[in-house]
């Protein structure tokens, strides 16, 4: 059995540097969340991640907050 994380990460280099941060969200919203991916099919980071990118589009540099 193969690790599947860690076949992704080694497919292909992220395009940018990747910083990781942590929420707390309800339980019953963490359960909805994952239920919904598992029924669509996705990885619940990828979905999250498009989630936080449609909400937050990029602004071309206007504005940059350091890490």
């Amino acid at each position: 059995m193969t690790n599947l994380r860690h076949d992704l990460e080694m497919a292909a280099p992220p395009a940018e540097p990747i910083k990781r941060f942590t929420i707390d969200v309800p339980v019953c919203l963490y359960r909805r969340i994952k239920a919904v991916c598992a029924a669509r099919g996705l990885n619940t980071s990828s979905m999250l991640r498009d989630l936080l990118e449609r909400e937050f589009p990029d602004t071309s540099g206007q504005f940059r907050l350091p890490l």
